[in-house]
Formats: C-alpha cells, structure tokens, sequence
C-alpha cells in the first residue's frame, strides 16, 4: 500500500505536467545496457502503434481525462485495467515509496506522447538515473541527460513513422527480431546513429526468432539481449 502521507494538495496540481499512468511497480531492466538492473517501473497508457507481437495491447488505448482507476491499482502486477493522471509531485513520492528507486524506467504503451521533462528533471535531480524507451514515433520531450533507449517500430500497423530525431539522440538502440528480413532495420540504425550500440532481441517465443536474432548477429557483429525477468520475482524480504 502507497503511504497517503505522499498525498499532494490539489492546489498544486494546475501548477505541473500530469501523465496517464497505468502502472507503477519494481521490475527489472529486461534488455539493453541496462539489463538486469533493479528499477522503479512506470508505465504510461496509450500507444498508437500496435505492433502485432505486442504483450500489452490494452495499453494502446488512448486515455480520457477521467481517471480510470484508484492509486492502489497501480501497483498490482501488470498494473491497472485502466490508467490514473498523476502529477510530477506525486510520481515522486510514489517512486521514493518504492526500494529501487534508484533506477526508475518510463515505459508504455508509447511514453514520448507525454510530456516528461518536468517528471525526468526532477528524477534525475533526486540522483536517480533515469531511463525512457521509446518507439520513436512522437516527439521527444524529456531532460537533455535523461537515458533514451530507442526500440524502433517501422511499418507497424498504427502507420506511425520513426522520426530522424529519435535516432540522433538515442543513447542505445534496441530492435525488435522476428525473422532475417529485419535486418534491414539493423543496417538503418548503424547508419542512423554509429555511435551507439545495438542490441537485439527476439520479438516473441517462436523459434524462428530467435534463431533470426542469431543469424543476424552473427553478420552484422551486433549484441542479442534476452529480456530479463519483468517483473521482478517475488523473494523474500
């Protein structure tokens, strides 16, 4: 249970960015450079993408104004069925609420339809480092020293396109694998931003990605990143 001493005066919220939040939990770092690594979770709701493969397609709707869901649901495993507007106030004192909060990971659905400088800024000056991955299909609107994680989403069935800007400043480049076709997509990213690593990753269970992920890592010489466990495993305190 989140302490209600964390509560913010309602006087304060004309005063910040709020975003849609459908979950809020622990978890791990699944993929990347940041693999591994314990972190505090926030998912944001509404994704326009829709990628076929995706694990969390209740996600891509996008939210109304009214709250869905009470604070308390955020927490549950997998989150909410529905999604919460928080502040950048109380996002932070739900984030300290939590052990890892060392890390914290935005995520989504699609987290950049949001504005998050307000929320990066103010993690990322409470000494967390703090870690967005994005489809790069919406503008970027986070800290200038925030961690981008880029995992691009091309000819989805959303026909949203990757924007140039998303790969300039992508501090790493994760693609998601599903046969060597995606190749294609490793050479773009290399071209785009050769200053980063790529990782790769199969986009689901079948075999046939995976094997994918190894044939093309082998010919353009770049890292496969498993997903971790995500959530967290329960152990004991």
């Amino acid at each position: 249970m989140i302490p209600a001493t964390a509560s913010v005066p309602s006087s304060l919220r004309p005063t910040e960015s709020v975003v849609p939040v459908q979950a809020i939990t622990e978890g791990l770092v699944p993929y990347g450079t940041w693999a591994g690594m314990p972190a505090v979770i926030i998912r944001l709701q509404g994704c326009p993408v829709a990628c076929p493969w995706c694990d969390q397609p209740n996600l891509w709707l996008m939210p109304t104004h009214d709250d869905q869901v009470g604070e308390e649901e955020l927490e549950q495993p997998g989150g909410a069925n529905g999604w919460r507007w928080l502040n950048t106030t109380r996002l932070l004192a739900l984030v300290e609420s939590l052990q890892a909060h060392a890390h914290v990971l935005i995520t989504g659905g699609e987290p950049c339809l949001w504005d998050l400088r307000d929320l990066t800024r103010a993690l990322l000056n409470r000494g967390s480092t703090c870690q967005v991955e994005t489809s790069g299909v919406a503008p970027l609107q986070i800290d200038p020293d925030c961690w981008l994680t880029l995992s691009p989403k091309h000819n989805q069935p959303g026909g949203m396109q990757v924007l140039p800007g998303a790969y300039r400043r992508a501090n790493e480049i994760v693609l998601c694998v599903g046969g060597d076709e995606d190749g294609r997509w490793i050479d773009r990213a290399a071209k785009e931003r050769s200053c980063c690593e790529v990782f790769i990753c199969p986009r689901d269970d079948q075999p046939e990605a995976r094997a994918a992920c190894w044939r093309l890592a082998r010919s353009r010489s770049c890292r496969i990143s498993l997903p971790m466990v995500y959530p967290a495993p329960e152990v004991a305190a």
